[in-house]
């Protein structure tokens, strides 16, 4: 599986979604070809479609598809990620769509 790490420059979650999309790897034994692409510029987040830092897309999905469908305010920002409990800093769990549920992310029932 394809996984990548969208981000900005000094982007403070990003260490952590990195570690959690390892750790998901690990513990679920599925092996995640992880790529890390750093946004630079606004012109950047247009043209990759990034609606702030961090995404996170498997296999091309952002791991919020049903969030972010239709949306188009790309650009250079932070990003929250609604989970039913509230808002976070980093992506909310694999569900059923995706290859992975794991423990290591944050507020895993749904």
């Amino acid at each position: 599986m394809k996984v990548e790490i969208l981000y900005s420059p000094d982007c403070p979650c990003y260490p952590i979604t990195l570690q959690l999309v390892y750790a998901a790897s690990e513990e679920t034994g599925i092996e995640a070809n992880v790529e890390t692409i750093r946004v630079e510029s606004e012109a950047d987040a247009r043209r990759l479609r990034f609606l702030g830092s961090p995404t996170v897309r498997v296999d091309g999905v952002d791991v919020q598809a049903e969030v972010v469908f239709g949306r188009r305010d790309y650009g250079l920002r932070c990003r929250l990620h609604r989970h039913n409990s509230g808002a976070f800093a980093y992506p909310p769990p694999a569900r059923s769509a995706r290859p992975w549920k794991s423990p290591t992310w944050p507020n895993t029932s749904y």
